[in-house]
């Protein structure tokens, strides 16, 4: 799940997955705390990944539109200079 990059929440060192086989679930589980010892977490990240999913919807519309703007304001920036330069090595040619 995507959470960590969409609301910066990589610093934080909180992530999970869903595993519906039992099987899976439980290598998964015995690598990750036996071998790793990956299993503690962190109390911030996980107050930080349920506000997110609790509060953020707001935040993330805007940040969608944002990028929407930016996005499109980078498409009109490159065709102008693709243009200019289009325009440049045909006179250059000539």
């Amino acid at each position: 799940m995507p959470l960590q990059k969409t609301f910066n929440l990589a610093g934080l060192s909180t992530s999970y997955l869903i595993i519906p086989d039992k099987a899976k679930l439980n290598a998964y589980n015995s690598i990750l705390n036996d071998k790793l010892h990956l299993n503690m977490g962190n109390i911030a990240g996980s107050v930080a990944l349920q506000a997110a999913y609790n509060f953020g919807a707001d935040w993330l519309k805007q940040l969608l539109e944002y990028v929407a703007k930016m996005w499109n304001w980078f498409v009109f920036f490159a065709m102008s200079i693709y243009h200019k330069l289009l325009l440049l090595s045909l006179n250059l040619h000539i």
